[in-house]
């Protein structure tokens, strides 16, 4: 009888009941989106200030920063907030409310959900105050100049740099504690599965009358409209070794047979999953950069490896590029049914990406130091491999995208 189930269930879902989110957590969502809103605000106003600055209209000024360092300090307040106040925060948010919702279970550690906000919002503030205190290395935290601060009547002193530093650990550690909690989720206690089919709850399908055979069809299809998202048909708890095929998208690489008898997620969780794990695992890289910054202050003439500290920042500072971006485009596959009025059926093409993402992700950073020459030739040839391999996902989800756009409503 199993084995008849599961080669029936791939045809025939049944449905789920509806699973709505732990008060606790739409709370914390609220709040992640409000700090969002009001970082946002502040970074732009830093933007009009810099514009302003470069008008050369005298009507920016702050005593004991000079006009030129002035500018670079509101850059790097502007970049530092909109990147990790505003855009991370907005992947927080979606990421917690997401693995929930389409897991159907509470997260794996709501204390420590809302412990990230705080960590995080205290590393805006930091960031905003290395910013006042004349801190100008650049957005994205140029090297050497974050650990070489020079004379505060020209730049920026130590403590304006060791702000900058503190504000940056403290970002490392909420990306962190949101990678652990999404991971912990999906990888503990029952997921969904099945045949996944998100849906449209709007209107019905107009077809030609084409005899009985027409009709029949043309009533199969009306009732699939108007029932509720065919996302998954039960909740099971897999092993190890299934869940995190499914989980990265690996079993859509099987031949057909195995495709349908292996258990497939709802896509959202896939792109949760692979955004959670390419980030943890380039974490380290600012962890590292941090800690020999941290050195250099203390003794600027001998902890001085830069080419090793700027490896170690592009391992961090790429995948956290993506970091806005993968999630979303999980999320793609739930809202695009809500406007295109179609159905979109589990494919294997949907999936197929996912572990391209996470292979190439990882070492895409590599050709931000290609050109530096002293470093050994396998990490160029990596860089050269990942550059061009980044493409072949990416090209994937546009196409599949586009393409359910041209046949939906």
């Amino acid at each position: 009888m199993l084995v008849e189930d599961q080669n029936r269930y791939p045809q025939e879902p049944p449905q789920l009941p509806q699973y709505d989110v732990s008060p606790d957590l739409k709370k914390l969502t609220l709040m992640f989106i409000g700090a969002m809103l009001i970082n946002f605000l502040i970074a732009g106003s830093l933007a009009i200030g810099m514009r302003i600055i470069q008008t050369d209209v005298p009507l920016i000024r702050v005593d004991g920063i000079s006009q030129n360092v002035l500018f670079y300090a509101l850059l790097t307040a502007h970049g530092q907030v909109m990147f990790f106040g505003v855009i991370s925060v907005n992947t927080m948010w979606f990421g917690y409310y997401a693995t929930s919702k389409w897991g159907r279970k509470p997260l794996s550690g709501m204390r420590w959900a809302k412990i990230s906000f705080w960590v995080m919002e205290a590393a805006v503030i930091l960031i905003l105050v290395s910013g006042l205190s004349g801190f100008g290395a650049g957005w994205y935290n140029l090297m050497p100049l974050t650990f070489l601060p020079g004379r505060p009547a020209e730049s920026w002193g130590a403590v304006a740099a060791s702000t900058f530093l503190v504000a940056d650990v403290l970002v490392g550690v909420a990306l962190t504690i949101f990678c652990v909690v999404i991971i912990f989720t999906l990888l503990r206690g029952k997921i969904p599965v099945g045949t996944q089919r998100f849906g449209s709850r709007h209107g019905e399908v107009e077809m030609e009358e084409a005899g009985e055979r027409g009709k029949e069809k043309e009533k199969e299809q009306k009732l699939e409209e108007t029932q509720q998202d065919l996302e998954h048909t039960h909740m099971e708890d897999l092993p190890a070794a299934v869940r995190w095929v499914s989980l990265l998208g690996i079993n859509a690489w099987f031949t057909k047979k195995w495709r349908e008898l292996t258990p497939a997620v709802p896509i959202v969780l896939v792109s949760a999953f692979v955004t959670a794990l390419v980030q943890i695992i380039g974490n380290p890289g600012l962890f590292a950069q941090l800690a020999h910054g941290f050195m250099s202050l203390q003794n600027p003439v001998t902890a001085s490896n830069w080419l090793l500290t700027k490896d170690a920042w592009w391992f961090f500072a790429h995948p956290i590029v993506y970091f806005p971006l993968l999630i979303f485009l999980g999320g793609m596959y739930f809202f695009a049914p809500r406007y295109g009025k179609e159905k979109v059926p589990f494919n294997k093409w949907n999936y197929r990406p996912w572990v391209f993402y996470f292979i190439f992700s990882t070492l895409v950073f590599s050709h931000h130091v290609f050109m530096d020459i002293p470093n050994p030739i396998w990490l160029q040839i990596v860089s050269q491999t990942a550059s061009l391999g980044i493409v072949w996902p990416s090209s994937l989800t546009i196409f599949t995208a586009l393409l359910f756009i041209w046949r939906s409503k």
